[in-house]
């Protein structure tokens, strides 16, 4: 919307700029550096009186840009402003909603991950397109995200620790509903369905008698559906807040590169 505002407010004020310009030129004679010239300071209401209009209609035409354009010139000054002040209002939620974000997968998120990845049937494509390292430029992320929307998150409920996923749930619901709360979060609608699918997640395993193992087969495909759906929401938000630490936080880069839940081979031991 302020974009829009700036452009329309923009448009006027070079018309008005154009037209007194053009004007001053035609009607007074005035040679075309001079006609912007008398065009600029009248628009700013800074009148030398080096320059000033002779006939009728130049006097006409400068009372008519002292009124126009002093009110685009103003509108423009305005929007401008409101747009820095809004881009940097922007980039201060940002900041905020990607710390949150990363609370999240330093208490939670990367441990649930790492066991939903244990439980892929086919690890094989993610694990060789999924290992970040210092040399990934902002492309590799984005052909990182394709290739996660377009992988089959169906999880093998055989492989699921259904026991361990409601233990590590049960022990995070107070930060999970902490998360939840945070008016932040709801200015980001991708991490506030991932958050509410771990949460569902809980609640179904909490409902369940103390013993997962004993579930029949159709309710173990029930569950792992809500692992599936998990599964694909996490990871989706995982590579996309490892391309932001690459891009902000090298450091921090190096640690979830180090502990990367695709790649078999990482680890967070630093060696050599």
């Amino acid at each position: 919307m302020q974009r829009k505002r700036l452009i329309i407010y923009g448009s006027c004020f070079l018309l008005a700029l154009l037209t007194g310009t053009v004007g001053f030129h035609l009607i007074e004679g005035l040679s075309l550096f001079d006609a912007l010239y008398f065009t600029v300071i009248t628009m700013g209401t800074v009148g030398y009186g080096d320059i000033h209009p002779w006939s009728t209609e130049g006097k006409t035409l400068a009372m008519v840009l002292v009124f126009a354009g002093v009110g685009t010139f103003v509108a423009v000054a305005e929007s401008v402003a409101e747009s820095v002040f809004a881009g940097k209002e922007e980039q201060t939620k940002r900041e905020k909603r990607n710390m949150i974000r990363g609370i999240f997968f330093s208490d939670v998120g990367l441990e649930l991950l790492t066991r939903l990845v244990r439980a892929d049937r086919d690890t094989a494509g993610l694990s060789e397109g999924l290992r970040v390292d210092a040399t990934w430029e902002p492309s590799r992320f984005r052909q990182a995200s394709k290739l996660l929307e377009g992988h089959d998150f169906a999880l093998d409920p055989h492989r699921l620790d259904m026991n361990a996923l409601r233990a590590l749930l049960a022990e995070k619901s107070d930060l999970l509903l902490r998360l939840l709360e945070n008016p932040s979060i709801g200015e980001h609608e991708a991490f506030s369905d991932t958050l509410r699918a771990i949460y569902h997640l809980r609640d179904e395993l909490m409902c369940r008698p103390p013993d997962l193992d004993s579930l029949p087969e159709s309710d173990l495909r029930h569950l792992a559906g809500d692992a599936s759906r998990v599964y694909g929401l996490i990871s989706a938000q995982w590579i996309t807040y490892t391309g932001y630490l690459k891009a902000s936080y090298p450091y921090l880069f190096y640690l979830a590169a180090r502990t990367n839940p695709f790649n078999p081979e990482a680890s967070v031991i630093v060696r050599g």
